[in-house]
């Protein structure tokens, strides 16, 4: 078996809530994921790393993963208000 080229490095992210550190997969490109973190709210972080990390696994778009995630987690947001109230 050949070795897959190496990647450039792992990014670190804490989460401000608890003592939960949680690593990014390893990325050539890191800069739109990350971009893509800030954009999400806090409380979806760990969520979002997680769906980052199993689109890399599948091979798809870290990236687009997350924006995809953030926004199904904001329709729902948006759906649960009527009801809440």
């Amino acid at each position: 078996m050949w070795a897959r080229p190496d990647r450039t490095f792992a990014l670190t992210a804490s989460l401000e809530h608890g003592n939960v550190r949680l690593v990014l997969p390893p990325l050539r490109d890191h800069r739109r994921l990350a971009l893509e973190l800030r954009l999400v709210v806090w409380t979806d972080r760990d969520d979002a790393v997680q769906e980052a990390w199993l689109a890399h696994l599948e091979g798809r778009n870290t990236a687009r993963a997350v924006n995809m995630n953030a926004r199904r987690e904001r329709r729902h947001r948006q759906r649960m208000v009527p009801i809440l109230n």
